[in-house]
């Protein structure tokens, strides 16, 4: 019997959690109603799946809606749903085995007839379907691409190396398709090697008239920008079986992230310039830039982007042990003043896991 779901919920949203990170926000509802699902009929000649009319069920659900801007967000959501139908009346039913003694041997009808009452009650929820759990850590390499390529402190970065870790639940809607959110301890950043420019310190504002410090002053030295972020990917999942052992799959999907952390280690020294030719360089001779500083007041606390993967898993016992690589890249300028930059996050991630079925 073909399914196709006419339903229609009247639900109330009760708002119980509200977030602001910085131009961001997330909510999270619970929400529950009535479900009036109905079952249409793929096949006109069978008598068993016509003739079916609307049922009453519940439905609810709790979701988080992540705010991408004013008018856009991004919903994922868990939902209990009621489907199925009735009928009443005059229909068919296949012949029980109880009945077929009333036949000669090969002769029983395909199907009989009677009058009564019939309700199909579907009650579809990821709680009975198959849940598999995860876990899986591994090497993040990331990097800061620019949004402002006339911002010199934006530009220049190379990529870093960092961990990456990851615990997931993975909803099984069919044996190919499934969804997978996930809590993952992503490492984001990038560092520089060389020439570079930095806002002027305020220990150093003092070698120029008051109002005529430059934009920007000039050195040689490493610094690393290291962010740790708390990311939570909603990943739609795609498998292809190679054999009843081996399997490689696809998954993507949009990730909401908040910052842990986000520190700035300096080393080195070097003379001052006012200029990037390094040809107007300040009185002091060599300056120490040995420095790690803390940083995660200047960015935003929120981010969301698009993150994916493909992977390899191999069955084992009663779980599947799994090697994954691919990466995730940030919408949102992670800098609140743009003085500072206007850079977007991004990482190349290799991870080996164990997933086991619940």
């Amino acid at each position: 019997m073909k399914k196709a779901i006419y339903w229609l919920a009247f639900s109330t949203t009760f708002l119980i959690m509200h977030h602001s990170f910085a131009q961001s926000r997330i909510d999270i509802g619970i929400k529950a109603g009535l479900s009036i699902p109905n079952l249409t009929s793929g096949d006109g000649d069978n008598p068993i799946s016509s003739g079916y009319g609307s049922r009453l069920g519940p439905d609810a659900a709790i979701h988080v809606e992540f705010h991408i801007s004013k008018q856009f967000s991004i919903q994922p959501q868990l939902e209990y749903s009621s489907q199925g139908g009735k009928k009443d009346g005059d229909q068919a039913f296949t012949v029980p085995p109880e009945m077929e003694a009333l036949f000669p041997p090969g002769q029983a009808p395909q199907y009989l007839y009677a009058n009564y009452t019939t309700f199909l009650i579907m009650h579809h929820s990821f709680a009975q379907s198959r849940i598999d759990i995860g876990i899986k850590a591994g090497l993040s390499i990331p990097n800061l691409t620019s949004g402002d390529g006339d911002n010199p402190i934006s530009s220049g970065y190379g990529s870093r190396l960092g961990p990456d870790a990851a615990i997931h639940v993975e909803f099984h809607i069919s044996k190919q398709f499934s969804i997978q959110p996930q809590l993952e301890y992503s490492s984001q950043g990038g560092k520089k090697d060389g020439d570079q420019a930095f806002t002027v310190p305020p220990e150093m504002e003092a070698l120029f008239p008051p109002g005529q410090a430059p934009q920007y002053l000039y050195a040689n030295y490493k610094s690393e920008a290291k962010f740790n972020y708390l990311m939570v990917p909603v990943l739609a999942k795609y498998r292809f079986p190679i054999n009843a052992r081996w399997n490689v799959y696809v998954a993507a999907g949009p990730f909401a992230s908040f910052l842990l952390s986000a520190k700035n280690k300096t080393t080195g020294s070097s003379p001052v310039y006012l200029d990037k030719g390094h040809q107007q360089p300040l009185p002091g001779g060599a300056q120490s830039f040995d420095n790690t500083e803390n940083i995660k007041d200047d960015l935003r606390g929120f981010n969301a982007g698009i993150s994916g993967h493909v992977g390899v898993a191999c069955s084992v016992g009663k779980g599947s042990v799994f090697i994954e690589g691919g990466g995730n890249y940030g919408f949102i300028d992670i800098q609140k003043d743009k003085m500072n930059g206007a850079n977007k996050t991004g990482a190349a991630v290799v991870v080996v896991g164990y997933a086991f079925s619940l």
